[in-house]
């Protein structure tokens, strides 16, 4: 039997409007999972956008610098690319400070 299955008890909560938006803000996603995995002392699988959005950014930007280092080995000249490879190199460096700010809470 999966483990859904076995769980066949219900507990029910009152909570005022604002408590069930907060909660569902915080989840970001199943209400009762996160609920379980709060009260039960289990990691919480929370996605913050903004950290999800940085790191599917820094996987884009992986990839020009994979497409870059390709050029350099099929002969393109590294002053040509170096402007390439710089602002790139800047935006991983932007968006890793944007995830250490998301982290921080601040």
């Amino acid at each position: 039997m999966s483990e859904t299955r076995q769980r066949t008890e219900i507990v029910r909560v009152r909570l005022t409007p604002a408590e069930l938006a907060e909660l569902r803000a915080k989840a970001g996603g199943s209400v009762a999972g996160f609920v379980r995995a709060a009260a039960l002392g289990r990691r919480l699988k929370v996605r913050d956008p903004q950290l999800v959005a940085g790191l599917t950014h820094l996987g884009r930007l992986g990839g020009l610098l994979k497409l870059a280092l390709t050029k350099l080995e099929t002969g393109t000249s590294a002053a040509v690319l170096r402007p390439q490879i710089e602002a790139t190199l800047a935006a991983v460096r932007r968006t890793a400070d944007g995830i250490a700010v998301a982290l921080s809470g601040e």
